[in-house]
């Protein structure tokens, strides 16, 4: 069941968090839009810095269809205007689960991750096919990957200058789930996994600081590459674009600071 959600002037769209022990706390946000639209995809990216990443990750991730960068605590007004959509929004414990053609414009939820943890972001749905062209130095591959769903898989890292290394990596899972014995610390459990696909070279790494936002989203004129698979959607009757936003709402509070209260 879907809710109204309420727009009050002059607040911020984003949400507020609160500090953990031992958690950053991340605004993870999609956002979709009528494919190539003209402000998302040139005048939005001239107030984004994607000078932060390095040069040759630029490149790899522009061959396979993927743009990056990071925008500060003022949002660039084509983004303002989506994070203050006034439409249906899906419960938080709902998003996993409602499919493309019900969500809202925009997916708004709070995750915690701990310091050098993970977490998976999810950027499709489960497709019965995923063909997918991959671009390595001057070589371009192909491949189609059956039962598949792409995401991304986020560490963070606090680090000693109070900001967070966040790392995002491209990864495909598919195929049928199987049993494999995992251990750690000499205990083994049984666990289902699915086959995975990790495209450690498109790496996004960044450093931020709260209020901070990694937007990324795809270059709409690389059909068939990962950035096009993993942001684009067409279950709503026509090609739409999205962008990820990731922002760090809260960091946790300093070690001194907690033996102090």
């Amino acid at each position: 069941m879907h809710t109204k959600a309420k727009t009050v002037p002059g607040r911020s769209p984003l949400q507020q968090a609160t500090a953990t022990a031992d958690a950053v706390t991340l605004e993870v946000l999609f956002a979709r839009f009528p494919m190539g639209q003209a402000d998302m995809n040139g005048t939005l990216w001239n107030d984004i810095d994607e000078q932060h990443l390095d040069t040759d990750l630029r490149r790899r991730l522009a061959a396979n269809g993927i743009r990056a960068g990071l925008i500060g605590t003022n949002i660039p007004e084509p983004i303002a205007r989506l994070l203050n959509y006034t439409g249906e929004r899906v419960p938080e414990e709902q998003i996993e689960q409602v499919s493309l053609d019900k969500e809202p414009i925009i997916r708004r939820r709070l995750i915690q991750v701990r310091d050098g943890g993970q977490s998976e972001i999810l950027t499709t749905g489960q497709l019965k096919e995923l063909p997918l062209l991959v671009r390595e130095g001057n070589s371009l591959g192909g491949k189609t990957f059956r039962d598949a769903q792409g995401m991304f898989i986020l560490h963070s890292h606090k680090l000693a200058d109070g900001g967070m290394q966040l790392d995002l990596t491209p990864e495909i899972r598919h195929g049928n789930s199987r049993q494999t014995w995992n251990g750690n610390d000499g205990i083994f459990r049984l666990e289902m996994s699915r086959e995975k696909e990790a495209y450690n070279n498109l790496r996004t790494t960044a450093v931020l600081t709260p209020g901070q936002m990694l937007v990324i989203s795809c270059l709409p004129d690389r059909p068939g590459s990962l950035g096009y698979r993993f942001f684009t959607d067409e279950t709503t009757g026509s090609l739409q674009q999205k962008v990820l936003l990731v922002r760090v709402a809260q960091l946790p509070p300093d070690a001194l600071y907690l033996e102090e209260e």
